[in-house]
């Protein structure tokens, strides 16, 4: 994993069907990180206008990660070096520092994700609770 951890909301982004490039990234991790390979996909912000390359977080349509951030041109923007270190990430092994400092930060994220979530439905059944809709 290496960016932050989002929800996701219909209409926040667009997924893209996989490309050559797309399908090229999953075909250099499948090997090793078939869940990985599986999980990649490729969206448009249609807030911000970037396009990214993520991860499905369990189950698809929940929750995500960017693995790698192409700016406005998307895919254009991709050099050598991106994709040669996105492939390092995910494939090499990572310490345990590195592993605990991640699943440290990602739950925390999660958590605070949970969070946030319930808040939303708790103020939404009050406002149902009140005769608001």
């Amino acid at each position: 994993m290496f960016g932050d951890a989002y929800k996701y909301k219909e209409g926040e982004i667009t997924i893209i069907p996989d490309n050559d490039t797309i399908r090229g990234m999953k075909d250099r991790v499948r090997g090793k990180e078939p869940l990985l390979a599986k999980n990649l996909f490729y969206y448009r912000h249609n807030i911000h206008g970037n396009f990214v390359v993520a991860e499905w977080i369990g189950r698809p349509k929940l929750y995500y990660i960017d693995k790698i951030n192409l700016g406005k041109k998307g895919l254009a923007n991709l050099t050598r070096e991106e994709y040669d270190k996105f492939l390092r990430r995910s494939l090499e092994p990572m310490t345990a520092q590195e592993v605990m400092q991640m699943t440290n930060d990602e739950e925390y994220k999660f958590l605070t994700m949970q969070q946030e979530d319930q808040a939303e439905e708790k103020e939404r059944l009050e406002k149902i609770a009140r005769g608001e809709f």
